[in-house]
């Protein structure tokens, strides 16, 4: 989604979870040949592709892990050593560059011994890599904060690159710009009197207050949403108290309000993810969720990579308006309108968020219209092309970008104008 917004088209990618696979074909058609196992894959079947994108599995590199038993095992890890696949199929295929995103955890690791292995793996690949971090709170109301990696074959593309900028958005973007207070079935998401007793019992709560682990309408943001959300409520997860009492959820006396779970829409919206995603019912859709990456975010580094690529900055605005389209597209639709009045301060531009995406894709209202006749119309769910593969290959499909953590995934470039 991310890399498609700035003209990018889907030729190859892998994931081994069921749960990515089912996700990926509700959202892009049913009939998606996905790759299972990235150590089966055979690189004389990928398509010739220009950019290579990858989440290698982050379970090693976590803070999280730090001291527990089967913690932060690094490059050795199981999860961690797959790393290595993705190097193995840059050698072999030699795309122009790729982008990589993992905790940052990673780079603090040891000292920072972690990832100067990884740099040094990648440079083996024959590529000039720069990283840093990056935290997608400049376009989403959640401290989100990753590593980047971008390598590229051409030192001139190289030279030319620079991480994007995070805008400035003005007033700040608030946890309210994702609740969906029109869900009726918010009471079933509210904590029972025993879970609400062992949150406030819990040492962070203790240790840190109470109002750490709640989000109000009016919180600047939220903390990292983790793929553990609906599992780990005595230490990580935060919950919402509506300052609405309209909305709150009471007991049922209504003397004391409880808290409440995100509902996945929320965690969608969190996320970057448009409203009209879907996910699977249950746990599994916070599990996908808390392994992605932010689509906005993806389309402001995308459009860099872009720029670099073709030494043309007419991408940097383009990836800037298609950020905040997917920032549109993601928040609550009450809360819509105030964003778009919202100001931008970014090198690249300067103005409402209306006036930036008028801008690069032409009037909201037009916009709409073309989204009404497309809804209106009976057809088939999109599909992305796929060039014929071996048959005897076992193949799984990629995820949508910036979904899945575990996941690899080839992309070409459209030639001329932007996909809008």
């Amino acid at each position: 989604m991310g890399l498609e917004a700035i003209g990018g088209k889907l030729v190859w990618g892998c994931d081994i979870d069921h749960d990515s696979q089912v996700t990926y074909r509700a959202n892009f058609g049913q009939d998606q040949t996905l790759y299972a196992d990235i150590t089966q894959s055979k690189s004389q079947f990928i398509p010739q592709h220009d950019i290579l994108t990858a989440g290698f599995p982050c379970q090693d590199f976590s803070t999280l892990g730090a001291g527990q038993k089967d913690g932060q095992k690094g490059l050795e890890g199981d999860t961690g050593s797959l790393f290595f696949e993705v190097v193995r199929l840059l050698k072999e295929c030699q795309p122009k560059c790729f982008l990589l995103e993992n905790v940052h955890g990673l780079k603090k690791m040891k000292d920072g011994e972690t990832i100067r292995q990884v740099v040094l793996a990648l440079e083996s690949a024959g590529y000039i890599v720069k990283y840093t971090s990056m935290n997608s709170n400049c376009l989403l109301p959640q401290f989100r904060r990753r590593i980047y990696l971008v390598g590229f074959l051409d030192a001139g593309a190289a030279a030319r690159f620079q991480f994007p900028a995070p805008p400035e958005i003005t007033p700040r973007r608030i946890v309210g710009d994702a609740l969906d207070l029109t869900d009726p079935f918010l009471p079933t998401y509210k904590l029972s009197k025993r879970q609400w007793r062992t949150v406030k019992d819990s040492k962070p709560s203790k240790k840190y207050g109470i109002e750490t682990r709640l989000l109000r309408p009016s919180s600047k943001e939220a903390d990292t949403l983790l793929k553990s959300y609906k599992g780990s409520r005595n230490s990580m997860s935060q919950f919402v108290m509506e300052d609405d009492l309209e909305h709150a959820v009471r007991d049922c006396n209504g003397s004391e309000g409880r808290p409440r779970w995100l509902t996945v829409r929320e965690c969608a919206r969190l996320m970057g993810f448009p409203n009209s995603f879907q996910f699977p019912p249950g746990p599994c859709a916070y599990k996908l969720l808390g392994n992605a990456v932010t689509p906005p975010l993806i389309a402001l580094l995308g459009a860099s990579l872009r720029a670099a690529l073709e030494n043309d900055d007419k991408y940097l605005l383009a990836g800037l308006g298609s950020a905040f389209q997917l920032t549109l597209a993601s928040t609550s639709p009450a809360r819509q309108e105030s964003l778009l009045n919202s100001v931008v301060d970014h090198p690249a531009f300067g103005g409402t968020v209306k006036e930036l995406i008028e801008l690069v894709f032409g009037p909201l209202e037009e916009q709409e219209q073309e989204k009404a006749q497309e809804k209106a119309q009976v057809e088939e769910p999109r599909r992305i092309p796929v060039q014929a593969l071996h048959p005897g290959e076992v193949l799984l499909k990629r995820k949508m970008i910036g979904l899945f953590s575990v996941g690899l995934v080839c992309w070409s470039l459209y030639q001329g104008q932007m996909k809008k």
